[in-house]
């Protein structure tokens, strides 16, 4: 409607309240400068007629709009402007986003004044800032006024929820053109609508599609499109929810449709803050405290509760004590321990714990099970299953390790139980050089320097536990023998470390089978038979150790030498032979002893001994004599007198010295000693023929002399040689030398000299 056009003589900055008696005409030169004063004029007396009180007016303030949305073209209704300080006033300017409305009028309302004005044609579209400027003084608007162009424009629709078909009136302007509709469609989250009707200019309606979703309404017009920057909201509903289960800190993914404007986030009537919120999802965390139920979820257009239940799983907080071993009693607290329908089920270290006494949703009590080892510690319900993440320990245990026993650097496996959080291992009291706990059986260790023999201990938050007596053997030392010399039987004192466990000792290579352990320190072992100097070697787990001087043989140097008397024998005579034993040293022969192995023709007339008793293997013909201990640089003396054989021929004597302590020179101790027994020196006669006469003899008897004489008793220088040895070559069989001689007148005598 033209209000200039009603009331023409209206000024441009004066609207005139509809009513009011209308002044006289004046002629137009000089209406618009009288018309302003007169209505001043008028406008004072109504002030007096209505009982208002004149004063000074206050700055321009802006607290509102009949609309915040108006248009230059096609728009019927004004713009009323709200607030005050717009009365009495000389000028009045309003402008839309910095252009200058064409008119602008105080108008007086319940004891105040609003401005009615209109949008000028040269706002530009879209959010403005109205701005009041009264003789001066400027007020803006706190809100943006829409200027709409010539496309269309919506204020608001009603209703804003509701589902499939539902009537829906849009208000707004510009959908008609020259009075004719001119909206082509109206879309709900971008699906058209259906029975649209555009009843006029400002208004039309329209039924949501099937299947409405949440989202902005979009005219669009032959002028345009406008889309709200409000929703519709259709009915949302949650189509599912993951996990369907969890601890309150869990993140729960919601799915469904139409969750844009949400309203409201419940878990079994406990509000939730909803995240990432889209019209087709959105996410929420478990608080604490939070129980098992439905989700709700609600919108402007309708609450949606789920038919299932997210279900709380029990959760642990803490327990104690935090180790204990079988029996201990352990409080546990958390929550969601029962769904009210059973008793929770408990297990430490794995293994089946019985609960004790009552319980509740957040405390339970069990005892430690027998068979229990280092672990965490769980509970089951009805809503699911619980588990710490810190560990309940028992006291730890040692089953075995391998080796048994090595040098520093050793790796060495441990087993046991309740093993896992080792915080030390040491081996007999010393730290190990280094360990990795592998599992809660098992551990790797490796061994220090300076380990003495004796039991592996581990400690965790369980305890401390150790091998007892399955002890770990450090590598074996020895420090000194004592004696450092002997001989075969010697008991000999071994000192050292980590000889515990001794499993043999070896004298320069010689393994003894007499040993006997004492303690860690101290051995004794029994020099074996046929020892030799050399180390001394004790063999442990640990290893073996090598003394650091040798054990010294106490070793005597015997030696044997045989006389014989007379040095030539005739046989059938007395042979002697007189056998000599000394020792060189330097030690004493111990068990000094002879063997005599007479020949076997000869028969013993008599033996003597300086230095014992004897004994005879008559079937070896063999004598021993038993000389005792015949100290160094001492000897002994045998005599033994034989007869010779009766014929000719060597006879031997073989004669050996021995002892106890292995001679190491055993051939200057045995000796052979030859004699040769010859025959009788027996001379025959026989007279060939008258003054002929034939001698003979034994013929080994090359060391004598046939020699003659006239008389018998004649002294040893008369009797000459009959003929020289080498002449006497006729050898009758080659037994006996044979000599031919003649005789002279008389007698002549012959004899045979050595």
């Amino acid at each position: 409607m033209n209000r200039r056009a009603q009331y023409p003589d209206a000024g441009p900055g004066i609207r005139r309240k509809p009513g009011f008696a209308d002044p006289p005409k004046t002629p137009s030169g000089a209406r618009r400068g009288r018309s302003y004063a007169r209505l001043l004029s008028l406008l004072a007396g109504v002030v007096a007629v209505l009982g208002w009180a004149a004063a000074v007016v206050a700055a321009p303030n802006i607290t509102g709009f009949n609309r915040l949305y108006g248009s230059a073209t096609n728009d019927p209704n004004y713009i009323n402007i709200y607030g005050s300080g717009f009365y009495p006033s000389t000028t009045i300017k309003v402008t839309f986003g910095g252009a200058p409305a064409s008119i602008a009028y105080p108008i007086p309302t319940n004891n105040t004044w609003y401005i009615e004005t209109a949008v000028p044609a040269a706002a530009p579209a879209g959010p403005q800032t109205v701005v009041v400027t009264v003789d001066g003084s400027s007020a803006q608007s706190y809100w943006p006024f829409y200027v709409v162009g010539s496309g269309p424009y919506v204020a608001g629709f009603s209703p804003y929820t509701g589902g499939d078909e539902v009537t829906v009136t849009v208000t707004g302007l510009h959908f008609s053109i020259n009075n004719a509709p001119a909206v082509t469609s109206v879309k709900f989250n971008g699906v058209a609508g259906t029975g649209l009707y555009v009843g006029q200019d400002t208004s039309l309606t329209v039924a949501t599609p099937a299947g409405v979703t949440t989202g902005p309404i979009q005219v669009t017009t032959t002028a345009g499109t406008f889309t709200t920057s409000s929703n519709y909201y259709a009915p949302c509903r949650i189509t599912g929810f993951s996990p369907v289960s969890g601890t309150p800190g869990t993140t729960i993914t919601v799915t469904g449709v139409n969750f844009l404007g949400l309203t409201l986030l419940e878990l079994n009537g406990q509000a939730v803050t909803p995240a990432n919120v889209s019209n087709t999802s959105l996410q929420f965390t478990v608080p604490a405290g939070a129980l098992s139920g439905p989700i709700t979820a609600a919108t402007p257009a309708n609450p949606f509760t789920t038919s299932s239940n997210f279900a709380i799983l029990p959760t642990i907080t803490g327990f104690v004590p935090a180790s204990g071993p079988p029996g201990t009693l352990v409080t546990i607290q958390g929550s969601n321990f029962t769904d009210g329908t059973s008793t929770p089920t408990v297990r430490i270290g794995g293994q089946l714990a019985a609960v004790q006494g009552g319980y509740s949703a957040d405390q339970v009590v069990a005892a430690v099970p027998a068979a229990a080892a280092t672990g965490p510690v769980s509970v089951a319900s009805g809503f699911g299953t619980a588990t710490s993440s810190a560990l309940f320990y028992l006291p730890p245990t040692l089953t075995s390790f391998t080796p048994g026993g090595g040098p520093a650097g050793t790796s060495v496996q441990i087993t046991g139980t309740s093993l896992t959080g080792a915080s030390a291992v040491s081996f007999n009291g010393v730290s190990a050089a280094g360990f990795t706990v592998n599992s809660n059986t098992s551990i790797t260790a490796v061994v220090p320097a300076g380990v003495i023999t004796g039991p592996i201990s581990v400690t965790t938050p369980g305890g401390t536990t150790n091998s007892g007596t399955l002890v770990f053997h450090g590598a074996p030392q020895i420090f000194s023998l004592n004696p450092a010399h002997g001989q075969a039987g010697t008991n000999v004192v071994i000192a050292g470390v980590n000889l515990l466990g001794a499993t043999g000792v070896a004298f320069n290579g010689l393994t003894t089978p007499q040993l006997v352990v004492s303690n860690n320190q101290t051995l004794a072992a029994v020099a074996p038979p046929n020892t030799t100097s050399g180390s001394v070697t004790v063999t442990t787990p640990g290893g073996t150790a090598i003394s650091p001087s040798p054990f010294t043989v106490d070793t005597s140097a015997l030696g044997v030498s045989v006389q014989t008397s007379p040095a030539t024998i005739t046989a059938g005579g007395e042979l002697t032979w007189i056998v000599t034993i000394t020792n060189g040293g330097p030690y004493a022969a111990p068990n000094a002893r002879l063997g005599d192995m007479l020949p076997s023709l000869a028969a013993l007339l008599s033996k003597s001994n300086t230095a014992g008793g004897f004994s005879t293997n008559t079937s070896a013909a063999v004598l021993m004599a038993s000389l005792g201990s015949l100290p160094a640089g001492g000897s002994a003396t045998v005599t033994l007198t034989t007869q010779a054989p009766g014929t000719p021929g060597w006879v031997t004597n073989v004669a050996s010295a021995g002892a106890d302590d292995g001679n190491p020179q055993p051939l200057a101790a045995i000796v052979t000693n030859s004699v040769w027994v010859q025959s009788a020196p027996l001379l025959s006669a026989r007279l060939l023929a008258p003054g002929l006469v034939q001698l003979s003899w034994p013929s080994d008897l090359t060391n004598y002399q046939l020699i003659a004489a006239a008389a018998a008793t004649n002294s040893p220088s008369s009797w000459t040689n009959v003929l020289p040895p080498a002449a006497l070559s006729n050898i009758v069989g080659g037994l006996r030398w044979v000599a031919t001689q003649p005789l002279a007148e008389g007698a002549r005598f012959f004899r045979l000299k050595e």
